[in-house]
């Protein structure tokens, strides 16, 4: 499971990309400059974009209602972090189907997705293995 998390250039986004790395998701960071985040994240195909507003929201905002539209990435899950108060009626009219989420939220999160994600993977190869079985048991007979 991939996640998608845009910042800008930062002395703190190594810091942060190592905490959300510890939910076991994949972390893919690119800033929010265009076409550069579009391309990454039609290559990547995420389970969830992050966008941080710490640094230029109104730029933030416009990205994520681009992310929010497009039609490669509209399925995404959309988690904003660190929107300012004054932005926070704008964001939340703009994107609300964009939760407005603190760091160990989104941690949080991304690790209960990451196990549900393991868990399916297991189910599947489970089947698959139990249809092998199967089907070996009925070319025998």
């Amino acid at each position: 499971m991939s996640v998608l998390y845009l910042e800008f250039e930062s002395t703190d986004r190594a810091g942060r990309v190592q905490k959300l790395s510890r939910s076991g998701a994949h972390i893919v960071v690119t800033e929010p400059r265009w076409p550069g985040f579009f391309e990454v994240a039609k290559k990547e195909k995420p389970y969830a974009i992050a966008i941080d507003f710490s640094q230029a929201p109104s730029h933030a905002l416009e990205t994520a209602d681009y992310i929010a539209k497009a039609k490669e990435t509209r399925d995404a899950k959309l988690f904003l972090l660190r929107v300012p108060k004054d932005r926070s009626d704008i964001v939340r009219r703009r994107l609300p189907q964009a939760p407005v989420v603190t760091e160990s939220e989104l941690i949080g999160l991304l690790a209960v997705a990451e196990k549900e994600a393991v868990a399916r993977a297991r189910e599947k190869k489970e089947a698959a293995a139990q249809a092998r079985k199967a089907a070996r048991a009925r070319k025998a007979e």
